[in-house]
């Protein structure tokens, strides 16, 4: 049973938010915006697009070599965010994962689904 290696604390009541946002990258020219969902079952966790988050998209996306023909894990994707990048930059697979909640992973793929083309 998974819920076992996921404890948490009493004081870390259950929690239901979600939300959306945005992200934006530029280059050169192009303007490319992501819609993202955000859903979490628990304070602290997905219900927001985490800093590191948004700084290791910006590097995937400024460094696509990175990832280019890579595979790629995600844990903790939340939003996945990092996720998208990867696969808009080229990685050849990209996994994301989260805590197991279906709303939180139904969430990822939801998000994987709007902002990619079927060739990505």
């Amino acid at each position: 049973d998974a819920s076992v290696m996921f404890h948490q604390e009493d004081d870390d009541e259950l929690y239901d938010e979600s939300g959306t946002t945005e992200f934006t990258f530029t280059k050169g020219p192009a303007v490319r915006t992501l819609q993202l969902s955000l859903v979490s079952h628990r304070q602290r966790f997905a219900a927001r697009l985490w800093p590191a988050a948004m700084l290791l998209a910006r590097h995937l996306h400024d460094n696509p070599v990175t990832v280019q023909g890579k595979c790629v894990l995600e844990l903790g994707a939340g939003a996945a965010l990092p996720s998208l990048c990867a696969c808009l930059e080229g990685a050849r697979a990209v996994l994301a994962t989260d805590y197991p909640d279906e709303r939180m992973l139904a969430n990822i793929e939801a998000n994987l689904d709007s902002n990619l083309t079927e060739r990505q």
